[in-house]
């Protein structure tokens, strides 16, 4: 039992990192187009690149998970992830656009590893959940 509640707090967490790896998108956009004085274009590919990353790694996430387990799956999400957000300090020093853009698909590689993993593990998250809530059961009993 408790190492269940263990691994849901894990895993909250990613999801607060998931939701925060999106809700930043939009602010790099606006200080990436002010800070390096490009288009708005040219900024959407602040956007284009995260989704690379998650459609060039699906397949292989798929694959790797399926052979070596979930939670090595979240290990190298994780990896990816952390790589993806430390080279914005290299970047930040070069100010290339470029750089933060493969920063960017970095991360993405690394969230679509995290998700595949959740998605993987979702019958193990269902059974945390209280039978009192189970909503199928409430429905059964009307």
């Amino acid at each position: 039992m408790k190492k269940a509640l263990v691994e849901k707090k894990y895993l909250t967490s990613l999801f607060f990192m998931w939701g925060f790896a999106h809700a930043i998108l939009d602010v790099l956009n606006k200080h990436f187009q002010e800070v390096l004085e490009m288009t708005k274009t040219r900024s959407a590919l602040v956007q284009v690149m995260l989704y690379t990353g998650y459609f060039t790694m699906a397949i292989p996430a798929g694959l790797f998970i399926s052979r070596r387990g979930y939670r090595a799956g979240v290990i190298v999400g994780l990896l990816l992830y952390g790589i993806g957000s430390l080279l914005f300090i290299p970047g930040e020093w070069l100010m290339s656009f470029e750089f933060f853009l493969f920063s960017l698909f970095v991360i993405g590689c690394g969230l679509t590893f995290l998700e595949t993993a959740r998605a993987r593990r979702q019958p193990r998250v269902s059974t945390w959940r209280s039978r009192s809530t189970d909503l199928v059961r409430c429905v059964r009993r009307l």
